[in-house]
């Protein structure tokens, strides 16, 4: 956490749970320091309209299901081919 505050990386890859708080509570603790050019991705194996919802209403535009295709899903994104690719199942 304190190394991703001080420079962030190109992409943040987080899983919606992780210890003491979700992939969105990150979000907002690094929502100042984020631009348009860094890639913020959520991964998680529950597939949830509602819990998308929310995500995009946090701001957060990148969704991953961790499933058979959760590859293809992270290459089509940090290629800027998100809008090409199917990410729901």
């Amino acid at each position: 956490m304190a190394v991703a505050q001080k420079t962030l990386p190109d992409a943040l890859i987080v899983d919606y749970k992780l210890p003491g708080m979700d992939g969105v509570e990150l979000y907002k603790v690094l929502q100042s320091q984020l631009k348009d050019e860094n890639k913020y991705i959520i991964m998680s194996a529950i597939e949830d309209g509602n819990m998308v919802l929310n995500f995009i209403k946090q701001g957060i535009r990148d969704y991953v299901i961790k499933d058979e295709h959760v590859l293809d899903s992270l290459i089509a994104i940090l290629e800027g081919k998100e809008d090409d690719y199917y990410l729901f199942s």
